[in-house]
């Protein structure tokens, strides 16, 4: 007997960066996503030996541990234990010291640096796993909350908030963010348009991860030492994903392929480790055989990149992109979020 979790990866259309202190603490922040078929699990099950002994296939890491004093910061499990001390601390649980132990095993279908949300998405799949397994109830918003508490400051993580929130919603969502507060607005797309999206847009692997640590420590200091510079452009990124989301209501994909490669070239002038050489170079061949438009994923510098083209262009794309040693990855959309069941 135990409890297995799943939480989806994201896309985001528009906005990623917005949701970064200082700016949404000062201004609204606005992201457009939508979470795809593509999960971080966690399976947990009763040990009879004392302790909580962690599978990672992720890190191909196997640890054991058996005091508070265990569940450290450090490491490549940093992110687990930070999400067990949070149990351990809640109510005082004693997830430690009782009769029995505990077993979590923890894989995901996208690895770190993906762009795709992985660190924040494992952490809304373990934390769900964990909930279930302590019967403690909390609400959506309450476990990405928690979640982002967990990352952003018990670890010091740098990042926003849009991954925490889309991998516990689940589907298309329009987020604002304040100072205070995440407001999650759930989109009803037409399925005609959702299908249509899904069958001609391509999701790309430029073939260099990125951990986007750096990235977000230069586009925080950048923000704060060239601010008036660059604070239009940010301004300019919450526009256009008020611009994208109603593209998408009112059904008009060929205007939501031209905004996407505007609010790219955008993004791109928050930081110019955004977009690389490689990444315009993945960029500039899809354009040049058949994409409408594009942009890269997650913080920038590198992982996956997604494009919107025409289907009879699709072909073609594919074949161009193959030159250049790019990867692809088939998916569809989800719509359920994070999800916990009795296995």
């Amino acid at each position: 007997m135990g409890i297995r979790s799943k939480a989806p990866f994201r896309i985001a259309f528009a906005g990623g960066g917005t949701d970064v202190a200082p700016y949404c603490d000062e201004f609204k922040g606005a992201v457009l996503n939508a979470t795809i078929n593509y999960y971080a699990y966690v399976t947990i099950t009763n040990s009879k030996d004392k302790g909580i002994h962690v599978n990672s296939l992720d890190y191909n890491e196997f640890k054991s541990f058996y005091r508070e004093d265990d569940l450290d910061n450090s490491g490549p499990l940093g992110l687990v234990k930070a999400t067990l001390r949070e149990i351990q601390e809640h109510d005082e649980i004693d997830i430690l010291n009782g009769s029995g132990g505990m077993n979590v095993f923890i894989h995901s279908d996208a690895p770190p640096g993906s762009g795709l949300g992985s660190s924040s998405t494992v952490c809304v799949a373990l934390l769900g796993a964990l909930l279930d397994y302590f019967k403690i109830p909390l609400t959506r918003y309450e476990i990405a909350e928690k979640s982002f508490d967990i990352e952003r400051n018990k670890l010091g993580i740098k990042g926003g908030s849009q991954d925490q929130f889309a991998a516990t919603f689940g589907g298309f969502n329009y987020m604002e963010f304040f100072k205070e507060n995440t407001i999650v607005n759930p989109l009803r797309i037409n399925n005609d348009i959702m299908n249509e999206l899904q069958y001609n847009t391509i999701l790309v692997n430029t073939g260099k991860s990125r951990m986007s640590d750096n990235i977000l420590e230069e586009q925080v200091r950048l923000y704060k030492t060239e601010r008036e510079e660059i604070l239009p452009h940010y301004h300019r990124a919450v526009e256009l994903t008020n611009e994208i989301k109603n593209c998408l209501l009112r059904q008009d994909l060929e205007k939501f392929a031209d905004l996407l490669s505007e609010a790219f070239h955008n993004k791109a002038r928050f930081c110019d480790k955004i977009a690389t050489p490689r990444v315009m170079e993945v960029y500039n061949m899809a354009m040049e055989h058949g994409a409408l438009g594009g942009r890269i994923l997650g913080a920038g510098g590198g992982g996956f990149m997604m494009f919107y083209v025409n289907y009879l262009e699709k072909r073609n794309l594919i074949k161009a992109l193959q030159g250049i040693q790019v990867d692809f990855l088939n998916f569809s959309f989800d719509t359920q979020g994070l999800q916990t069941w009795k296995i």
